[in-house]
């Protein structure tokens, strides 16, 4: 759950929900971090002087070769970069990496692939979950000390027997595969039994299978769901076509928003160079949460926070300006514009290319514009068929 409520918050309602609430944030307590209301608990680290080099980090471009296909088991520690516990038990997770060499220790930043979590049904980090022969046995919330860590892995392994993926967990692996549009994953989540006209409840609205697929997935996606048994009724239809003209409101709004924070820089008198004392991506998350918390990211700001900090969210690279203009964070826009964020700072759009924020948000707005259209004629041929 890919790391990530500020992406999750812009771009979750164009794979098909309805947002509900704002107000949630990273909670890091009781030795792991979740989706909740910050509310951080010191972190005991364990001591440990290891070689990491014995994990293997692992994202989406890499998962199935050294995870799934793998012959020996496979323990795969789902982590964040800014979660504490995280950072606790990553030497002594490490350090059994280096004694057990019949096993595979690796660790997937859910930051850098949110489909991946999603799909093993991790909600907190960090997560240990244990594969073998390809197939997920089970997993482990929470840091725990080296000998129980162990043991626990151990058991799972011996004990060999699947994990049952819940009703819930089937429908939205089912429904995260259909907003990665791949199809191969459609089918086997089909085949696993998720449920079609099911519902993937978040903190951010409720999902629905056809209804993601319509907004954001393909032709192809839509025919083979509706092959396999998924209906589409009028409250469907009336939420799909609220939500399309929700949409195209939304992308009106963050053109204006786009248009106000290039005015406003424009109406500085000179170019703003900050005196940069704060950088790097342990900061990502302290600007996250100054998104909804202005006086937390003004007291961000005058302490040096680098306002141009380039940190890469969901295969994206990009600034807190970036995000501020997603949001239609007014005060955030100024405050950032105050500080010297610039919309000409390159970042990266999800293929690895070099684009300006300003050309980035452009992007952005342009592709939503073009799923809403293309969700309208998806509509509108079932409707016709």
């Amino acid at each position: 759950m890919i790391t990530f409520i500020i992406i999750m918050a812009v771009s979750l309602v164009l794979i098909g929900g309805t947002m509900k609430s704002k107000d949630k944030k990273m909670d890091c307590k009781d030795g792991v971090c979740s989706i909740e209301q910050v509310n951080s608990a010191p972190v005991k680290v364990e001591e440990a002087s290891v070689q990491e080099n014995s994990v293997i980090e692992v994202n989406s471009n890499n998962f199935e070769q050294v995870v799934i296909n793998s012959t020996k088991p496979v323990i795969v520690d789902f982590y964040a970069t800014w979660c504490p516990p995280c950072k606790a038990i990553k030497p002594v997770y490490a350090q059994l990496a280096q004694e057990q060499t019949d096993w595979v220790f690796t660790a997937l930043d859910v930051d850098q692939a949110p489909d991946i979590m999603s799909n093993c049904g991790v909600k907190a980090m960090p997560t240990f979950v244990i594969f073998k022969n390809g197939i997920q046995l089970g997993s482990i919330e929470g840091g725990r000390p080296k000998d129980q860590l162990f043991d626990e892995i151990k058991k799972i392994i011996d004990l060999g027997i699947p994990q049952v993926p819940s009703k819930e967990a089937l429908t939205q692996s089912l429904i995260m595969q259909i907003c990665t549009k791949s199809i191969e994953g459609v089918k086997k989540a089909i085949n696993d039994g998720a449920d079609l006209n099911g519902t993937w409840q978040t903190p951010y609205g409720d999902f629905f299978p056809l209804k993601s697929a319509i907004t954001s997935g393909t032709d192809e996606i839509v025919d083979l769901l509706l092959k396999s048994g998924a209906i589409i009724n009028s409250d469907l239809e009336q939420n799909i076509n609220l939500d399309i003209e929700k949409y195209n409101k939304s992308i009106e709004v963050l053109k204006q928003t786009l248009q106000y924070a290039k005015d406003k820089i424009k109406s500085l008198p000179n170019e703003i160079k900050q005196d940069v004392k704060l950088d790097g991506q342990e900061l990502r998350q302290e600007f996250f949460i100054g998104m909804s918390d202005i006086t937390k990211l003004k007291s961000l700001i005058d302490s040096g926070a680098n306002a141009n900090l380039l940190f890469v969210v969901d295969k994206i690279e990009v600034t807190p300006l970036y995000f501020a203009i997603m949001l239609n964070n007014i005060p955030a826009i100024d405050l950032l514009i105050n500080a010297g964020a610039s919309l000409q700072v390159e970042g990266k759009n999800a293929a690895g290319n070099r684009k300006s924020i300003e050309l980035l948000a452009e992007e952005y707005m342009q592709q939503s514009n073009s799923e809403m259209l293309n969700a309208k004629k998806r509509l509108d041929r079932i409707l016709n068929k």
